[in-house]
């Protein structure tokens, strides 16, 4: 059975602020209209995720929203984590080892972790993955947990113009 996960970067947020913590920093105008491009490029690939995971930091939510809209996904079904939030590589790895169901699953994150991983998982050199970039990666797999370094194969990769 085919696992498949779209990992995404948040689109492109606002620069902190004097009294603004980053956790709490929102995304741009094109920080907003990037996320709607992302969710309208996963509805067209017909992405239709049973887990998706999200930051829980303000731009990641308001990116994971956004891709919900699009894809038709009940917002309140998306798991938004605390510890997605500035987390190392080795974070993101176990949760994904930890999902426990479906075929098809969503990661929004932050750089540069997001494209570490994506590194750790293809051993694909992706360079910098810019706000709003998705990669998609498969693996020929039968269950989550058992997704290693190197076993996921680098499909696509989409950044929003």
């Amino acid at each position: 059975m085919l696992k498949k996960i779209f990992l995404i970067r948040h689109a492109e947020a606002s620069h902190s602020g004097v009294g603004l913590k980053d956790f709490d920093r929102p995304l741009t105008a094109n920080g907003l209209r990037d996320a709607v491009h992302i969710g309208k490029y996963l509805f067209k690939k017909n992405v239709i995720p049973e887990v998706f995971l999200s930051s829980s930091s303000l731009r990641t939510s308001q990116t994971s929203d956004e891709i919900a809209t699009q894809i038709k996904f009940e917002r309140n079904k998306i798991l938004f984590l605390d510890k997605l939030y500035e987390p190392s590589v080795r974070e993101l790895f176990e949760q994904i080892n930890m999902i426990e169901k479906g075929n098809t699953a969503i990661l929004v994150t932050h750089n540069p972790s997001v494209t570490y991983l994506v590194e750790y998982l293809t051993n694909e050199p992706v360079g910098n993955m810019e706000p709003g970039t998705i990669i998609e990666v498969d693996f020929a797999l039968d269950d989550w947990s058992a997704v290693t370094q190197h076993s996921g194969e680098l499909v696509n990769r989409y950044t929003p113009a």
